[in-house]
Parts: structure tokens; sequence; C-alpha cells
């Protein structure tokens, strides 16, 4: 029998891709032999080196393939190095804009952030409406905020409801083709500014997909941060729901690499690590973090690397590190 084919795109950089490798190390656990997975990653500055360690670590995968895209030629047509990116993105952000032009040979694809851990079979996406130009979750986060409404009314969104999150999407690739040719999706870019595309591309995709998204479980797109006192009643069953089970876990806002806080969504990203070829390089940015000088720090840091972890030493001291995180965040 033969194996369906899953496409799956990421954008990366240098500096992300060590989390790349963790996205798709949680995905390989998760997936179904009866598939294959062709993995791709879009790229302009990503060094030899670190191809490599990301291809070793994707040949145990048996039903895995890698390429290295380089949209350098792109980038240039497109002048992404001076497009704008909000305060803290970088221009990678638009390489998803390329991907339904690029892979029209399939009928869809998936795209998916490098901040995010998968606990279920990313191929169980795939299906859906096949009249759509992508398959994604509504950001009941975002939706969530007072402030929101008003920037939905500078996009002209009919709803400010079905604003979906670019994290995590599925492109139906002829349909989004036949809707908007690759040259008019990229004129938004070059009007993008803060007043204008707040969140950069994903404003753009919602902007131009807005009445052909085939919404997603929430499930599929949990963020560390719990907006449920804020949420709006129309979805917070669902949404209290998919935070009880999620199927992919989003580091939306702070990364788990950037603040070592252990939580209970986090503990997922901290055991796919330990599955890649890049875990001492994400392990040695543990001590040039914000807490350097608390000695707890350097204690977890080893229980980390030598397997010692959940544990109820590691939990106390865990739970002293973030207390004491945040007792110096009130005296500044």
């Amino acid at each position: 029998m033969e194996k369906k084919i899953i496409p799956v795109c990421f954008c990366a950089n240098d500096k992300f891709l060590p989390y790349t490798a963790v996205t798709i190390h949680s995905i390989a656990e998760n997936s179904n032999a009866d598939n294959f997975y062709k993995l791709y990653i879009l790229y302009s500055d990503i060094s030899r080196k670190y191809q490599e360690m990301l291809k070793d670590q994707v040949t145990a995968y048996k039903n895995f393939s890698l390429d290295f895209i380089d949209v350098n030629s792109y980038v240039e047509k497109y002048s992404l190095n001076h497009a704008y990116t909000g305060t803290v993105c970088n221009k990678e952000i638009y390489y998803r804009l390329f991907i339904p032009y690029m892979f029209s040979n399939y009928d869809k694809v998936i795209y998916l952030d490098s901040d995010i851990v998968c606990l279920a079979d990313i191929a169980k996406m795939i299906d859906g409406d096949a009249g759509c130009m992508i398959r994604a979750v509504r950001d009941c986060n975002l939706i969530s905020e007072d402030s929101f409404r008003k920037h939905a009314k500078k996009l002209a969104l009919k709803s400010h409801h079905n604003y979906f999150n670019a994290g995590i999407m599925v492109f139906n690739t002829n349909v989004f083709i036949k809707e908007i040719s690759e040259e008019k999706l990229f004129d938004y870019v070059y009007h993008a500014n803060a007043d204008t595309y707040k969140f950069a591309d994903q404003d753009i995709f919602n902007i131009v997909c807005e009445g052909k998204v085939d919404f997603l479980e929430m499930n599929w797109n949990v963020f560390e941060v719990d907006m449920s006192k804020k949420m709006i009643k129309e979805f917070r069953c669902r949404y209290d729901s998919a935070r009880k089970n999620p199927y992919i876990i989003h580091y939306a806002g702070v990364k788990p690499w950037e603040s070592f806080i252990m939580t209970q969504r986090t503990k997922h990203f901290w055991a796919a690590v330990r599955g890649t070829k890049f875990a001492d390089i994400i392990y040695s940015e543990l001590k040039n973090i914000d807490v350097e000088k608390v000695s707890y720090h350097n204690v977890i840091y080893t229980d980390i690397l030598d397997g010692r972890k959940y544990g109820l030493r590691f939990v106390i001291n865990c739970a002293v590190l973030w207390l004491t995180m945040k007792l110096a965040a009130l005296k500044k």
C-alpha cells in the first residue's frame, strides 16, 4: 500500500533552526507509519553545519524526508530585507506567503511555526473543506483583547471573531492560487507598517482569506498563555476543552528557551529537546538567560543534561527559580 504524502513547510534561520528541530522531533514522535512526511525548510541564511545536523536527525525517522529550499531570489525580488516585520519578528515570517505558489504540485500543504510542540499526528489536519483557501485556528487570545476590535476594523474585516492565527495553517494550494496571484499578495507586504498591518503577514492572510477559511478545532493551536478569564462567551467552552487536550502547543509570546519556567505545557518542549541533535546548543542557551547568577539555575541545567527531570527536587528547584525571577522583576 502506497503511503499518503504529508507535505510540511517551515520558515527558519540559524537562530530558530534548533527549535525547528524540536518541533520536527515532536511530529515524528506522533507520526503515523502509514504516512510519509516530506519536510521543507524555506531559508535564506542557515549554515551548512546546522543543515547537516538536522538532516542527520531526520534520517532516524523512517517515514520522513527533509529538503532545504533557498529563497534568496524571492527575498531580493520582493525586497523582504526591508519589509515591516513588527517588533518581535523577522523577514522569515513572509516566507510562508510563498508556500502555495512554490508547492502547487501538492493539493494541500501544512505550514508550522518553529515555536510549537506537536502531541498528535499533524496529518489529521489535512482533510477538510476542499473549497477553502486555508485551514487554521481562530486566534481566540487576540480576539479576546479589548483593543483588537479596533484593529480588525482598520483591516476592514467583516467579523473580528474569525481572525485566525497564522502559526499553524493548511494551504489548499490550487484554491489559494486561483483566488490571488503572488504579485498581488506581495503588494500587501509593500504597504505593511505598524499602522496598517500590525501583525504583518498574519493580517495579510486574514484579509485575503476572509470568508474562505475552514476553521480547525482549537486543539490544533493551544497557546501557553491562558486567556480563559478574558475569553468571549462564544468560544469559552471549546477553548477550555482544547487547553485540557492540546494537539499542538504554541509557545507564542514568551519562549521556553528564553525564560526557563517549567509548566504543564513547557515540559513537552523540554522532553522533545532531548530527541534532537541540537540539545546541547539549546541547553547552553539556558546559561545565558537573565538568571545566570541564580544558583538554582545551574542545578536545574545539570538535571536536564543528566535526564533527572520531573522529580520532587527538580520541581522544587524550578518553583524557587520562578519565585526568584518574579521577585527580581518586581524590584526593577
